[in-house]
């Protein structure tokens, strides 16, 4: 459905017609603002949750949503979901303790303090799994979705495993490169995209943080890069680099490879080179 100019996300229905996308932070964040504003006139308390995909800028988009509301004179409390997780440094035994995310909600609802956390009228929960009402234990005032492409989520998840000590950068893309051939399934199951049809709104994050980092094949080599910083790369096979497209991996062509009209085409802030297809939006592994 079209947006209207300053409509509210309660003011387009969305429970009849699906969510509400937009193509920016800067809409999503009017919008949502809008939103809590016109609610607050009328209850109490908002409970606002933000999903999204590992590397989507979720966070960011939480953290620059609560700007946006005490800018507003509105007074938020962001929770991340990461708080909650029991075991977060063991791959595989790290999980959401939901009951304690839920207790957390619930005391903060009712004014209490709990620890980091202090009650304000608006209530922002940021994480993965925070989409399904059943972990947040009630259904919130407006569910925000992010969407990032492939590379972008790819190349932050990288540089974040890589300060948190977790990985090198050139473990994670060979790791990439053997998973994307010898197990698909490995990656599959982290790609499905959760229903979105009860999200309030679908925010497609076009934002380019300081410092961005990015992924894509350029020739036999697989690269990552940071804005103005840090490059790895790591030389693949045909094989690899067929598999990796369909999971979205960017392929960038040398300057060398160009013709004369691509060369022409081609936009200094590419840095000399065109880019291929932009393939789906998948999940990180």
């Amino acid at each position: 459905m079209e947006k209207e100019p300053n409509q509210s996300i309660e003011q387009q229905e969305v429970g009849d017609n699906g969510p509400v996308e937009v193509e920016s932070f800067e809409e999503g964040l009017d919008i949502s603002t809008k939103d809590v504003k016109e609610l607050l006139t009328k209850q109490e308390q908002v409970l606002i949750s933000v999903s999204g995909k590992t590397g989507s800028g979720k966070s960011e988009f939480t953290r620059q949503l609560g700007e946006s509301l005490e800018g507003d004179n509105m007074e938020a409390t962001l929770i991340s979901s990461d708080d909650f997780y029991v075991n977060p440094e063991n791959v595989e035994e790290k999980r959401l303790d939901i009951e304690k995310l839920q207790d957390t909600i619930t005391r903060l609802q009712k004014g209490e303090v709990i620890g980091k956390y202090r009650p304000s009228k608006v209530i922002v929960v940021e994480g993965v799994q925070v989409i399904d009402n059943e972990v947040l234990g009630q259904k919130p005032d407006q569910n925000i979705y992010v969407e990032a492409d492939f590379n972008r989520r790819m190349g932050r998840k990288l540089l974040r495993d890589k300060e948190s000590g977790y990985r090198s950068i050139k473990e994670q893309l060979g790791l990439l490169a053997k998973l994307s051939v010898d197990n698909p399934d490995r990656i599959r199951e982290f790609e499905d995209t959760p229903d979105v049809s009860d999200v309030d709104l679908l925010v497609h994050n076009s934002y380019e943080a300081p410092g961005s980092a990015g992924l894509y094949v350029e020739g036999n080599k697989l690269i990552f890069s940071v804005e103005g910083g840090e490059r790895e790369e790591l030389e693949v096979s045909d094989e690899q680099i067929k598999a990796m497209a369909e999971f979205g991996v960017e392929t960038r062509h040398p300057v060398s490879e160009q013709s004369p009209k691509e060369l022409e085409i081609n936009s200094p802030e590419k840095e000399g080179f065109i880019e291929s297809e932009t393939f789906e939006i998948i999940e990180d592994i």
